[in-house]
């Protein structure tokens, strides 16, 4: 059987692609995420927004998939875990009984 991409198709796989390279871009960079105190903003999402709109669900959740993969990642980093023990005393192990267990 011969395979041959037509032109919509084609078109589609080299956006999909754009729309993944863009949100992986936009993830490891500073253009993904404005810190101003006391918020954040985050324009990480658009890409998965994009690829819903103009390819459709299963291209959006493709590149939601690398989002969400590329969020873990990231929370998963050395520098987190000083928060995460702030904000989060079950996982790291420090419950609250009266006092914070050391």
């Amino acid at each position: 059987m011969n395979e041959t991409l037509t032109g919509r198709e084609f078109q589609n796989k080299y956006m999909l692609w754009a729309l993944i390279a863009l949100e992986l871009f936009m993830s490891f960079s500073f253009l993904g995420y404005i810190h101003i105190d006391p918020i954040s903003i985050t324009f990480v999402y658009i890409p998965v927004l994009a690829a819903g709109c103009l390819m459709g669900p299963k291209e959006s959740t493709l590149v939601g998939a690398i989002f969400g993969l590329a969020s873990m990642w990231k929370a998963s980093a050395f520098y987190v875990g000083a928060g995460d023990m702030i904000f989060s005393p079950i996982q790291s192990g420090r419950i609250w009984r009266g006092r914070w267990n050391a």
